[in-house]
């Protein structure tokens, strides 16, 4: 607990300290304007530096990889909109419909993946790899990007790995408490780390990481009324809603508990439930009236999110931060054998929301969820989760990586 609490001091003092470059910025920027008259929304030249060049984005396969570059994509636009980008995902990750509605250039290669288990698709996983590499150094050829930014996807390590050879630089975002896998395979290459746990200094001692919290996409999310929604999704005005979410894949897990529960908890409640692509339940019976269910939440998640009063879902980070970011109550169900695991227990160390093995779902779901809605504890929780981050991550990324485009 000691350590924990002195990593979030020195976290502290680091983002006071940006803060005033930010601030010494702005007032040289103000000067600057003063003297030539020009208005305030003119940046120095040298911080045009990136413009006329691509910033490539690249992630996919699951969207907790994804929305965290959008929200960055969002911030950089509003400080420089010429500036251009395009997004490199996966074929037929959940995250190209998203990219295309934002407008983004979407390009996708097919990389290797390194799987848990064993499974005959490590076959084709040699040539799958060269084949990864080879489309990455055709795309880099032919954008000739200054950035690339990652936040810890496969599809990313091919195009970080060969950034050098064509003077692109690479900035790593790492969402979880524990490195992942590719954000280590790209750490040696990368000029700008950031991180959303300050865990991530000690587990990359070689590298300076800058811990910069949450990077939360908005643009996804829209906010309405409660009546509002309620009408959207047909439920009951007098009962409170639980909101399922299985991550951008769904969880089968997740989807077969609440099958199983799904008359009780109907009974007296409104639910919510994501249940992913090709997972859908209530196959062979009727689904209980107040009980709604899509595949993917996309125009209205945030609708979804403004209305739940309780949220039960796996514990990814894109997840994480946007429950954050709405200050929701919520059950966290990690997935074991994963970084999700570390996630939950740094959650629920905070004492910032509920955590619930996944082999406890049977035994403990129907008492989880009851004794979380209890208005005191709901009310606890909104209010840790709220401040478990920074809510400006994605703008302190922006300055970062302008700040190293600066001479001097």
């Amino acid at each position: 607990m000691f350590v924990f609490i002195l990593e979030e001091r020195l976290t502290m003092l680091r983002r006071c300290e940006r803060s005033m470059k930010q601030s010494i910025w702005m007032a040289d920027l103000l000067q600057i304007n003063m003297k030539t008259g020009k208005k305030m929304t003119n940046m120095p030249e040298t911080w045009k530096k990136t413009t006329g060049k691509s910033i490539m984005l690249t992630g996919g396969g699951t969207l907790g990889s994804v929305t965290p570059l959008l929200s960055v994509y969002e911030a950089w636009r509003k400080l420089d909109p010429e500036q251009t980008f395009l997004f490199v995902g996966t074929p037929r990750g959940p995250e190209r419909k998203l990219i295309e509605e934002t407008g983004l250039p979407f390009h996708p290669i097919l990389v290797p993946k390194a799987y848990r288990y064993l499974t005959w698709r490590w076959l084709f996983s040699p040539i799958l790899l060269v084949w990864s590499f080879l489309a990455s150094a055709w795309l880099l050829a032919q954008f000739r990007p200054s950035w690339i930014l990652s936040a810890g996807s496969y599809v990313s390590v091919p195009l970080a790995l060969l950034a050098p050879l064509f003077r692109t630089r690479v900035a790593i975002h790492q969402l979880d408490y524990e490195l992942g896998l590719a954000n280590r395979l790209m750490a040696p290459v990368a000029s700008l780390v950031t991180s959303t746990f300050p865990s991530t200094a000690r587990q990359l001692p070689c590298k300076h990481v800058e811990v910069v919290g949450a990077l939360a996409y908005g643009s996804h999310v829209l906010s309405v009324s409660r009546a509002e929604a309620i009408e959207h999704f047909d439920l009951d005005v007098g009962r409170p809603t639980i909101l399922v979410l299985g991550g951008g894949i769904g969880s089968l897990v997740l989807n077969q508990a609440f099958e199983r529960v799904a008359d009780r908890l109907a009974s007296e409640m409104n639910i919510l439930h994501s249940t992913g692509a090709g997972k859908g339940i209530f196959k062979d019976r009727r689904a209980p009236e107040t009980y709604k269910t899509v595949e993917l939440f996309i125009d209205d998640f945030g609708m979804a999110l403004d209305l739940a009063d309780l949220v039960v879902t796996r514990a990814g980070v894109g997840t994480l931060l946007e429950l954050v970011r709405k200050k929701k109550a919520a059950i966290f169900v990690p997935l074991p054998d994963s970084p999700q695991v570390a996630n939950a227990k740094f959650v629920e160390e905070a004492r910032a929301g509920v955590v619930l093995a996944q082999d406890h779902l049977d035994t403990d779901l129907l008492k989880t969820i009851h004794e979380t809605l209890e208005p005191h504890r709901k009310k606890q929780l909104e209010e840790r989760i709220g401040g478990l981050f920074s809510s400006n991550g994605a703008e302190e990324i922006v300055w970062l990586i302008r700040q190293k485009n600066t001479p001097g």
